[in-house]
């Protein structure tokens, strides 16, 4: 194939252009997503989190809806801090984390401020 046909293909087919585009922005986000959870995994100080409050957004993936937890966090040898967490919670979840509780968290100490580099973690079991 040579150029001319290319660009010809392409003009003719602008639905090619666009599915390529969002197919690779989908690509991209999926990339940055792992790349974040292996370097908390990798890089993460684990400790506790008490939920404070949860509110559930309009926001749905999947089935799955977005809540805001609000969790004041502990981590050895840093200073307690309080976060917002957005996050897809599945209703699996829900009566572990209601307010009062504590969850298991994982955190990169070099990001405390940013929600998106705490994870909580579940431990279950069969």
């Amino acid at each position: 194939m040579d150029f001319e046909s290319v660009r010809t293909f392409l003009f003719d087919h602008p639905a090619v252009i666009i599915t390529a585009f969002f197919v690779g922005i989908l690509l991209i986000s999926g990339v940055v997503g792992l790349w974040r959870m292996f370097h908390i995994e990798r890089n993460g100080v684990t400790g506790t989190a008490v939920v404070k409050g949860i509110k559930q957004t309009a926001r749905v993936k999947h089935n799955v809806n977005q809540v805001i937890m609000t969790l004041d966090v502990t981590l050895p040898g840093y200073p307690p801090y309080t976060i917002e967490k957005y996050m897809f919670l599945p209703p699996l979840y829900y009566p572990r984390t209601q307010p009062g509780m504590t969850v298991q968290v994982i955190a990169d100490p070099k990001r405390l401020d940013n929600d998106k580099y705490l994870a909580l973690q579940f431990k279950d079991t069969v």
